[in-house]
């Protein structure tokens, strides 16, 4: 850790949330090669070796093993650093600490860890684990004995796991409780300042009532004439019973029974301010006429709100100020010989006024003063007022503006947006209890009611085209490094068949996240896709302990039977030990229950879960697939016995093809349990 923070001080990197995270999630791998190193250290001093000896000897047995696992660990946060620079900006602080410390343990595990052992002689207990490991023998010997029959039922366990996450509810990216919320409060265009601050004080007076909203802890406000805001600070998470998605729920129902809001006739959302981009459904509406596309705009915002789970469907632009448009009458103005310019020069004349001259008062000052010329404001009060006004013509003819023009009432627009130079509006609805693809998935069926003109037409936009752009980005990045773990192993095995094995621990893991996200009821957000990357390289550190002590007994002319059966003894403690306590190092992330835990509890959740689905079933698995596939390779080099042994070409048809078809099929659901 000391080095960690060393590091992190010449790279000038703060200590946020994202590295914090990474220096907890370091501390429960920190042990990982240590143990690993020890615990060989230790059999080798039972074997009789003196503790110098036996410390050399086990450290440089194990160089090799923990080498790789720590690189295969390592090489799983490369890909973050070619990632999108939002994901890049969370995870690399994880991603530098995370490296650093494992780099750190690998150099103590190899050289700190040994000269200690060699000096300090602690006599290993031989008996610590002997029920462990009789209870083990007889399971393992069972799960050999029935292999297909497991690695079936294994199967079986990962489709069910992935049908689990294929349920769970996706987000763009965790959001934490910031105790605040906003409360909007729309009122007709033009509404008088008074009335607005009527109905904000109702709502305030509702939100101190003690009885109703005890988590309320102070409310402000900012009223303007028709769009006012109201802020709402609420309790800690920690003293209070009650979420502030619960909160807006319930006032969600009780403010629009209000007398003021009922009677002007306010709109009133609400806004949670989590520190994230809000749970929205963002559609843009394109088109080139005004009218049209906010009909067709007002049709959508209609349709989202038919959604069950859909509330507060709106416009992002407001409706403009109502006026009245002078549109003259050319053929009647043509006849008395009025241009356009010359009618909206004299309205504006009368109106506005026209700049006479400029007064220079004696006071050597230097001041100008402005003198304008215009009607009295007492005879332009009305719009009667108005249509009475009087045009010169050429010949000093007389003429009521009524008289050659009409006067006709509509709105004026109070803003225009456009997106690629095409004219846009934003129609937005929070979804309260749909996952986000859910929600999508329903509102593109209710538009399809919707008849959109020519060259009019809807993209979904906002957190659902971030969350889609950051998803890709991840799975690639997934690919990427299985591949990364799989070439670093089959440079240590100098094996292809052997990283195929090992590599099966993946599928095996995500059995243990899928269920554990379900069960603790949390979303896939950016922080599941990094522990599921993480997953990719620290699970397969189990298995490279357990093939290599097999390959070892089997350079010992050990039969393929006995050298599982002893590998799998020799292994279990250093495994279930190493994993135990990467596991433990999880689990105050997991468990946290604080405002900001929803940044960093998926992650650990993910990787706690995986590793811990991962740990049991390498332990009992593995060993199977590894005689599975040895048998499928002899059998391929000895297919010429097919004379002599006829069922030798059935034996290597039927676990060649269950191999393939396991491996194909778990990288399948391993994929698509992310790309969803």
């Amino acid at each position: 850790m000391l080095i960690t923070f060393i590091y992190m001080k010449q790279l000038n990197i703060p200590i946020n949330v994202y590295t914090l995270s990474g220096l907890a999630l370091g501390t429960g791998m920190l042990l990982d090669n240590s143990i690993t190193v020890l615990e060989h250290i230790f059999r080798k001093k039972l074997s009789g070796l003196s503790p110098k000896e036996a410390s050399i000897k086990g450290a440089d047995d194990m160089t090799l093993e923990i080498i790789t696992g720590t690189l295969t660990t390592i090489v799983v946060f490369v890909p973050i650093f070619f990632v999108d620079e939002q994901i890049k900006m969370k995870f690399e602080g994880l991603a530098i600490t995370v490296i650093v410390s494992l780099i750190a343990s690998l150099f103590s595990a190899l050289t700190i860890v040994p000269t200690l052992s060699a000096r300090i002689n602690v006599k290993p207990r031989k008996n610590m684990f002997g029920s462990l490991t009789r209870y083990y023998i007889k399971t393992l010997s069972f799960c050999i004995r029935h292999r297909v029959l497991l690695l079936v039922f294994s199967l079986i366990l990962l489709a069910f796991s992935v049908t689990l996450g294929r349920n769970l509810k996706q987000e763009l990216s965790g959001s934490s409780e910031q105790n605040t919320f906003t409360i909007f409060v729309e009122l007709p265009d033009g509404a008088k300042l008074e009335i607005s601050d009527m109905v904000v004080g109702e709502i305030e007076e509702l939100l101190k009532k003690k009885d109703l909203y005890p988590e309320v802890r102070s409310v402000t406000a900012n009223v303007e004439g028709w769009s006012s805001k109201v802020y709402v600070k609420v309790a800690p998470k920690i003293e209070r019973t009650r979420s502030i998605k619960d909160c807006i729920e319930e006032l969600r129902k009780t403010i629009p029974t209000l007398k003021t809001v009922k009677k002007t006739d306010a709109f009133v959302y609400f806004s949670e301010d989590s520190g994230e981009e809000a749970e929205e459904v963002l559609i843009d509406v394109y088109g080139y006429d005004g009218e049209t596309l906010k009909k067709l705009a007002n049709e959508v915002a209609a349709k989202m709100e038919e959604v069950d789970g859909m509330v507060d469907a709106k416009l992002a632009t407001t409706e403009g100020r109502p006026e009245f448009w002078i549109v003259p009458k050319k053929y009647k103005a043509g006849e008395f010989g009025i241009s356009t310019q010359e009618m909206a020069e004299t309205i504006h004349a009368q109106i506005q006024g026209l700049r006479a001259t400029a007064f220079h008062p004696r006071d050597g000052t230097g001041r100008e003063i402005e003198t304008l010329v215009r009607l009295d404001p007492k005879y332009v009060q009305s719009l009667e007022d108005v249509r009475n006004l009087t045009m010169v013509g050429p010949k000093g003819e007389l003429l009521f503006l009524k008289d050659i023009a009409r006067f006709d009432e509509g709105l004026s627009p109070s803003e225009i947006w456009r997106t690629n130079k095409s004219r846009m509006i934003t129609v937005s609805a929070s979804s309260t209890k749909l996952p986000m693809e859910e929600a999508i998935k329903r509102i593109k069926e209710k538009l399809k009611s919707v008849k959109f003109p020519k060259d009019y037409y809807y993209v979904f936009s906002g957190a659902y085209y971030k969350m889609l752009a950051n998803q890709k980005q991840l799975i690639w990045a997934l690919i990427v490094t299985l591949f990364l773990v799989y070439m670093i192993l089959a440079c240590l095995f100098e094996s292809y068949i052997q990283p195929a094995i090992i590599m099966t621990t993946n599928p095996q893991a995500l059995i243990g996240t899928a269920i554990c996200l379900w069960w603790y009821k949390v979303s896939i957000t950016m922080g599941v896709f990094i522990g599921g990357i993480m997953l990719a390289g620290m699970v397969v550190s189990s298995a490279i302990m357990l093939i290599s002590t097999i390959n070892e007994y089997r350079k010992k002319q050990y039969s393929i039977y006995h050298a599982v059966l002893r590998s799998g003894v020799d292994r279990t403690r250093p495994i279930l030990m190493t994993s135990l306590s990467t596991i433990i190092g999880f689990y105050p992330m997991a468990s946290d229950t604080s405002q900001f835990s929803s940044l960093w509890a998926p992650l650990a959740i993910t990787v706690a879960g995986g590793l811990t689905s991962a740990t049991f079933l390498t332990l009992l698995i593995v060993p199977g697939i590894y005689i599975i596939f040895e048998d499928g390779v002899n059998g391929f080099y000895k297919i010429g016995d097919y004379i002599k042994n006829p069922m030798t070409p059935l034996k290597l048809s039927i676990y060649s093809l269950i191999s393939f078809n396991i491996l194909l099929l778990s990288l399948y659901l391993y994929i698509n349990y992310f790309i969803r």
